[in-house]
């Protein structure tokens, strides 16, 4: 067994839990690996441990940079302007809250630039 063919095949182990890596030390010395090549697949295996844990993207930083989460507040923005639109419509000026639909129209506006300006950045490249 090569050190290339060592480091993978023990990485899956230890990716899946079968060998500890006191376990692969041993393995690898009864194969007849050196102590110094032994020091160099466990710092290999456990690099790529680290490699594959910084390159791994969590599920929630998945969706939010996902288009379907811009199209998703585009569309509530949408909603939120046409509420806002009736309620001024059909509202009397004497309310308490006149200015509540304003500000939330100003707000879905903004949400609305946001989310198209994200959709057409990256379909630009």
């Amino acid at each position: 067994m090569t050190r290339q063919e060592a480091i993978a095949f023990y990485y899956e182990k230890k990716k899946s839990a079968e060998l500890t890596k006191n376990e692969i030390r041993a393995e690898l010395t009864e194969k007849g690996f050196t102590e110094s090549e032994t020091s160099s697949i466990i710092k290999a295996i456990s690099d790529q441990e680290l490699m594959e844990a910084t390159e791994t993207t969590p599920v929630l930083a998945k969706l939010v940079n996902s288009l379907l989460f811009s199209y998703f507040f585009i569309g509530f923005g949408a909603i939120v302007l046409a509420v806002c639109l009736y309620l001024i419509a059909n509202s009397d000026t004497e309310g308490g809250f006149k200015f509540l639909p304003w500000l939330m129209m100003i707000g879905a506006t903004m949400i609305i630039f946001k989310h198209v300006r994200l959709i057409y950045l990256r379909k630009r490249g």
